[in-house]
């Protein structure tokens, strides 16, 4: 015979898996080994729980484009509600890598003002005010 840790085992591993819940999220939770989580699902067809990765539209894309405009990507990746990763392939990064016109004009505002007033200006980090004087 089972013991009751058992049947309460696989009863709650059921039931986290029909919620949504993954294989990592179950083990953390019950403390119990990925196989075993494997071995109920398995016999009861939960394997595919019906997680499918979200289409990404035109819509969503603007979405993301906008407000990384003014939050950072892991601000954004909450409030458009998709993956971090899908936050950073479609996010507009033109703005990420500057033009010669626009490191030409980081290196004359340097020459009267401080690498932290110059970053600040434009947005950019200190290293990056550093690296285009180099130049």
């Amino acid at each position: 015979m089972k013991s009751t840790r058992h049947h309460e085992v696989k009863d709650k591993i059921i039931e986290l898996r029909k919620s949504g819940a993954s294989y990592r999220d179950i083990q953390t939770k019950l403390k119990c080994s990925k196989s075993t989580i494997n071995f109920h699902c398995k016999n009861l067809g939960l394997l595919d729980i019906g997680l499918k990765p979200q289409t990404i539209t035109n819509e969503i894309v603007d979405k993301i484009n906008e407000a990384t405009k003014t939050l950072t990507v892991n601000e954004t990746f909450k409030k458009v509600g998709v993956a971090r990763s899908t936050v950073i392939k479609y996010m507009d990064k033109k703005d990420l890598y500057p033009t010669q016109e626009t490191k030409d004009k980081v290196v004359e505002f340097k020459k009267t003002h401080t690498t932290k007033e110059t970053a600040k200006e434009f947005n950019i980090s200190t290293s990056s005010v550093t690296r285009y004087n180099k130049k």
